[in-house]
């Protein structure tokens, strides 16, 4: 591997002779320059407005996949369908993007990074359309599929366009830009969702993304370079399906481990199957004459870690906005809007850390980064361990602040470290594996994190109801065995469910004042319980930023100025 094409190995010092008493003749010194002597190349307009054609179509990705969740109940009574199809609309965009990154990374770099862009730009759009305009759930989804296809062609096709536009040494920083549009969309699609549902309805949600769409279209057509293409005389389409099924089989299997619980058959057998299908990919990519990816790349040590660290990353900031906003919504009665702007000091930061954090990893290089990363990641999960059930808000913001610039500043640093470390025309590839990485990450966090806690509910709730309702007499021993207050307690045990589950008691003749008096025992006892449970998920959350912070040890102490091959 040409050491050419690594951000983040070392380079060599000048040298110079020794000059002085004693020096003997023919000695040299190494003279190493201060950052603040290296030479900023000079950033082409053209790379701008490539940044700018390419951060637009992963605005618009990121934001119509977190509006469904504000037009879910929309659709489902527009369309009259039920929870687990909503759960399908949601799930159907992630499963095809996850699984087509790799495959679509590689068709990028032979086929030409501009032209899938576009493609993948346009077809989202026209994807959009097919969504808004469905008549049933079944064409509804289809269309999510398409999209996520779509995604999965302009994203790692974006990501090698802007590694190409840009020159290695402001590689970061311009990776900071892009990574800060995610936050950007994470602020507005709740409150974006909200308005176009009630405005114009759950169509309105997916309508909008089209002159996003169309806007990415032109101007990247305009501005992005087409980079050189690889020539190769066939793509590896036996790899690409195993690759493909794989990643399949493992989203699949982690999305439904929280239902259906990691040691049942259907959990196993998908993880099994996806990790004989890995290994198909393996043996394939060692005999294959054009491999998909090139297994190379897995011995380029910033690229593993940098992989490594974007699954620890997204899993540590699913544990914050999925669980946090349980915490929010049910432990504390919060709306789901008034909830959603405690949450706006996080996404602020997340917008405006990534650029600050590419700007430091080109001043003190990745590793120093990820450690004052991991630091404020740990120190935040920290503080949250501390919340209690009548915690108040200012207690909650020092915390996402911290989050905010931990996750900004890892993410830039190892994404950083994913592309900056492989050859230019391998750049594809790259984002195409650190695509599927960061949706694993994403996906195993949120699915690990709620087995978890309701495990440690399930666990807790009964004895400790049991112990607050001995005065009950045989109401509290029916309350402290009933299942669906363990479910109601792994949501937070949010003030709908309190109501739902106190007319039942009603509904079974128990007096008015019973209920009352019970409710408010089982009504704390749960929030105390989902509390301490939320504990433990931020105490992992500690243990991985500790994890970061260790991994970072692997990584090159100082930044690089590398000249690109382009």
């Amino acid at each position: 591997m040409d050491v050419g094409h690594l951000l983040y190995a070392r380079r060599r010092l000048p040298v110079c002779p020794l000059r002085g008493p004693g020096a003997a003749e023919g000695q040299r010194r190494v003279v190493k320059p201060s950052v603040d002597t290296v030479p900023r190349e000079r950033i082409p307009t053209r790379a701008w407005l490539t940044l700018l054609a390419i951060a637009i179509g992963a605005f618009v990705v990121q934001v119509d996949s977190l509006v469904v969740a504000v037009a879910g109940p929309g659709i489902a009574a527009g369309l009259r369908v039920g929870p687990a199809d909503i759960q399908w609309v949601s799930s159907a965009q992630t499963l095809a993007l996850a699984s087509l990154a790799i495959p679509s990374g590689t068709v990028a770099d032979r086929f030409g990074r501009k032209r899938m862009f576009l493609i993948g730009v346009g077809g989202f759009a026209a994807a959009s359309l097919v969504c808004g305009f469905a008549p049933s759930i079944g064409v509804l989804i289809a269309g999510r599929v398409l999209q996520g296809m779509c995604a999965a062609l302009l994203l790692p096709s974006g990501l090698g366009a802007i590694r190409a536009a840009f020159p290695a040494s402001q590689l970061p920083m311009a990776l900071g830009v892009f990574t800060s549009m995610t936050a950007v969309a994470m602020s507005c699609a709740p409150i974006l969702g909200g308005l176009l549902v009630e405005s114009g309805g759950w169509s309105w949600a997916f309508f909008a993304s089209v002159p996003f769409g169309v806007v990415g279209v032109i101007v990247g057509a305009l501005c992005i370079g087409e980079t050189e293409r690889k020539r190769t005389s066939s793509l590896d389409m036996p790899g690409a399906a195993l690759a493909t099924l794989a990643m399949v089989s493992v989203v699949w299997a982690l999305t439904g481990a929280q239902q259906q619980g990691w040691g049942s058959a259907r959990t196993l057998g998908f993880l099994a199957l996806g990790a004989v299908l890995l290994a198909g990919f393996v043996g394939r990519q060692r005999l294959a004459r054009n491999p998909l990816v090139p297994l190379e790349l897995f011995g380029i040590r910033s690229f593993v870690v940098g992989l490594v660290l974007l699954v620890l990353t997204t899993a540590a900031l699913g544990s914050v906005t999925f669980y946090l906003m349980f915490y929010l919504q049910g432990v504390r009665g919060m709306g789901s809007l008034a909830s959603a702007v405690i949450l706006l000091p996080l996404t602020v930061v997340l917008t405006v850390a990534p650029p600050i954090g590419g700007l430091i990893v080109q001043r003190i290089g990745a590793r120093a980064t990820i450690l004052v990363a991991a630091l404020c990641n740990a120190v935040a999960f920290g503080l949250m361990m501390r919340l209690t059930p009548d915690s108040s808000t200012w207690e909650i913001v020092p915390s996402l602040l911290l989050i905010g610039i931990g996750i900004g500043f890892l993410m830039v640093s190892a994404v950083g470290s994913v592309l900056g470390s492989v050859p230019t025309e391998l750049t594809s590839v790259a984002a195409g594996v650190k695509q599927s990485m960061q949706y694993i990450g994403a996906t195993l966090g949120v699915a690990g994190f709620g087995t978890l806690l309701i495990t440690l509910i399930g666990a807790r709730l009964p004895s400790a109801l049991q112990a607050a309702l001995v005065a009950e007499g045989a109401l509290g021993a029916q309350l402290a065995s009933d299942p669906q207050l363990v479910r109601a307690a792994g949501l937070g045990y949010p003030p709908a469910l309190q109501a739902a589950t106190q007319a039942g008691w009603s509904a079974k003749g128990v007096a008015a004042e019973e209920v009352q008096r019970v409710g408010a025992i089982v009504t704390e006892t749960a929030h105390q319980v989902f509390t301490d449970g939320v504990h433990v998920v931020f105490g992992v959350g500690v243990v991985l930023a500790v994890m970061a912070g260790l991994l970072a040890m692997l990584l090159p102490k100082t930044p690089v100025v590398q000249a690109d091959s382009r």
